[in-house]
């Protein structure tokens, strides 16, 4: 083959010719190929979400519609707000430790804590004085949820008020709280009734409490008050104690590490 029959070979007009001959063949390979680096990506931002690896770290993964959650170490906690009337209170009366939770019924890493919770109280309910807080995020249901449990608090009682906590988180993390409106989930005022009738809550008080939104105010107050003390996130968890002074739980810590830092409080 000579040289100028080589150059013809390789000529700008063959090359467009080859790309007319086999023009939708070009494209359905460059289909093939964006699908599938859109399928890769969409997998990958999924398995991150699903896995959550985010313990320990200060900064949480955000899952889409999260206000994103980052607890600074630079908190004041001495700035904490004693405890209240407004306050509810699990395990020993007047115990010289007391953990402070800062939470939102809708926060995923909410749900990840609240079984954490339960098994430290179960362990230490002669040790430890628990507390429960409000710190509203702004999901789309926070409010009403706060708002629904602080008015089963003022019409069935505190132990109400615990049963209706448990059975909203357990609720939210199965997914069963939710109904589907035109494929979309939502929480239905019906579903949050049911919940709070179950839990000792007359329901003609919990109607009026909730469409008066009562509770607003309390809610508001306990949020503002964890805001004064450095508090931007949930779980925030605060340990306090005579022994070892004021400490903050950064998260949804494991169990392990929660009990880890108890030992020098204890």
């Amino acid at each position: 083959m000579t040289k100028s029959e080589n150059q013809n070979r390789f000529s700008l007009a063959n090359f467009i010719n080859f790309i007319n001959d086999h023009f939708s063949l070009i494209i359905i390979v460059l289909i093939v190929l964006i699908i599938g680096f859109m399928g890769g990506s969409l997998w990958t931002e999924n398995h991150l979400l699903k896995s959550d690896g985010f313990v320990g770290s200060n900064k949480q993964v955000v899952k889409e519609g999260e206000t994103a959650q980052e607890i600074d170490d630079s908190i004041v906690l001495d700035n904490i707000p004693k405890l209240n009337d407004s306050d509810h209170v699990l395990g020993a009366k007047k115990a010289d430790v007391i953990m402070i939770s800062y939470l939102d019924f809708q926060c995923s890493y909410c749900q990840r804590w609240h079984p954490t919770f339960n098994t430290l109280l179960a362990k230490y309910a002669d040790q430890i004085t628990f507390v429960y807080r409000h710190f509203t995020l702004g999901f789309p249901y926070s409010d009403k949820l706060a708002q629904a449990s602080e008015c089963v608090a003022e019409y069935g009682g505190e132990e109400a008020f615990w049963k209706f906590t448990d059975t909203v988180y357990e609720k939210l993390t199965d997914e069963s709280i939710y109904t589907l409106e035109n494929s979309n989930p939502i929480i239905t005022d019906d579903s949050i009734l049911t919940i709070a009738a179950n839990a000792g809550a007359p329901l003609k008080q919990m109607q009026d409490c909730l469409e008066s939104q009562e509770s607003a105010n309390k809610i508001e107050e306990m949020k503002q008050g964890a805001i004064s003390a450095g508090i931007g996130g949930t779980p925030a968890t605060i340990i306090i104690s005579k022994k070892a002074g004021s400490e903050l739980i950064p998260g949804a810590l494991p169990i392990e590490e929660v009990e880890a830092m108890l030992e020098k409080h204890l």
